[in-house]
């Protein structure tokens, strides 16, 4: 009878092989993430310095050819991070240059690529409120012009366009951005809706009083006097609520006519 070979495994090697399994495993996720790294802000500079040198081309023809493969890049790295924060950093990108490639060629397919990008852009979370707050407005804006909307429903479109944005660090921006198109639209009740939530949210900033004071002409606004202070001589004065300003309205509210005092 013929003999078999019989062959034992030994633990040690069966360890082993385990171990170099595993290893082999680890190395190919490390690759993978290695391929797709993180986009930074660092990332964009560069993508930013490609365009400004793809404008710099000797014809319109080389600077739009240059332009779209700068463009190409940034939404194959977009791609690639489909389902990573960081890929509105991309989208952002994008969405200027795609602006700068219009300017440059006014096509139908750049502009259809525009608002796509914004479309994915606006669904950035409020960590990246300051990158989607432009293409939010440009879609919102597009939008209405297609509808034919007039001044009152552009009106009405500003104010769930401040309600995404007035608990995000963009929300004094946005108030101010929002004013500025009010009075253009002659809304005068949005208005007075926004210099509400501004006296509310920022009456005591010193940028957006002198905002006021500037597009609000001789119109009278909130700005209660509270906050710290340093006087000619150097000590600092605290002032946490102003005592006179909203209280007394309050009081002057609830008297009767015959009780109010003269002013």
């Amino acid at each position: 009878m013929p003999m078999k070979n019989r062959f034992i495994a030994s633990p040690t090697l069966s360890l082993a092989a385990l171990c170099l399994s595993a290893f082999g495993l680890f190395a190919t996720t490390a690759t993978a993430q290695d391929a797709a790294a993180a986009i930074t802000k660092d990332t964009i500079v560069e993508l930013d310095k490609a365009l400004v040198a793809a404008k710099e081309g000797t014809s319109e023809a080389r600077q739009r050819l240059a332009m779209r493969r700068v463009i190409r890049d940034a939404e194959t790295l977009a791609k690639s991070h489909a389902d990573a924060p960081d890929r509105f950093l991309a989208l952002e990108f994008l969405f200027r240059a795609y602006q700068q490639l219009i300017a440059l060629d006014d096509a139908v397919e750049h502009r259809k690529a525009l608002i796509d990008t914004c479309r994915d852009l606006v669904k950035a979370p409020d960590q990246f409120a300051d990158l989607r707050l432009e293409a939010d407005l440009l879609l919102s804006q597009a939008d209405l012009a297609k509808n034919g909307a007039n001044a009152q429903a552009r009106g009405e479109a500003l104010r769930p366009f401040v309600a995404r944005y007035i608990e995000t660090p963009m929300g004094a921006k946005v108030l101010r951005l929002a004013m500025v198109m009010a009075l253009e639209l002659g809304d005068n009740k949005l208005v007075t809706d926004l210099q509400e939530m501004i006296e509310k949210r920022f009456a005591a900033d010193l940028a957006m009083i002198s905002f006021q004071r500037d597009k609000l002409g001789g119109q009278v606004f909130g700005a209660p006097f509270t906050g710290s202070f340093e006087n000619s001589q150097g000590k600092i004065l605290r002032y946490p609520m102003d005592a006179l300003g909203r209280l007394r309205e309050r009081l002057m509210e609830q008297l009767p006519e015959t009780g109010r005092p003269r002013e």
